[in-house]
């Protein structure tokens, strides 16, 4: 038994329905495909943060140093009165030596905040950038202000 053709306005609108829909699946499925690939490059950081600091932690254990993990400072031992003079000086030149060898991230730079009266940063204002001809620009930009009373100055005081 075969299928049969329908014909029409209801046929037409199904099929528009179905390829809409196939569309939108495949669009679905290459945004689902970048979250995947995503989750997988953070998995990947994430495993290599933790093999850094099974080193750290490694090597605090081997100089006999343990690591605050409040501050994330490496500290001497609790016991180390029990170790002997020349052990305690290299333990605590270690600890000393490994808080001054932390590289703590730079810090950023602050961001820059416009004055107020300026709603945009000096530059190009948008209404210029419409207008690029027009000699009264943006009057509330710092820059079309100066670029129009250099207009007035050359052309002997009248905007035309």
């Amino acid at each position: 038994m075969g299928l049969l053709g329908f014909g029409g306005a209801a046929a037409e609108a199904a099929q528009v329905a179905t390829h809409h829909t196939t569309v939108l699946l495949d669009h679905h499925a290459g945004a689902c495909e970048a979250v995947a690939r995503a989750a997988e490059k953070a998995a990947e950081e994430v495993a290599a943060i933790k093999m850094r600091l099974q080193v750290i932690r490694d090597a605090a254990r081997e100089h006999h140093l343990t690591i605050a993990y409040a501050t994330g400072t490496a500290l001497p031992p609790p016991d180390l009165s029990s170790y002997s003079p020349a052990d305690q000086q290299a333990i605590l030149n270690t600890a000393i030596r490994r808080a001054s060898n932390v590289c703590w991230p730079t810090p950023r730079p602050p961001m820059r905040i416009w004055p107020r009266r300026f709603d945009a940063p000096p530059g190009p204002c948008r209404a210029s950038r419409s207008m690029p001809n027009s000699a009264m620009r943006h009057p509330q930009c710092r820059r079309c202000r100066r670029r129009t009373a250099t207009l007035r100055r050359s052309s002997g005081g009248g905007i035309r």
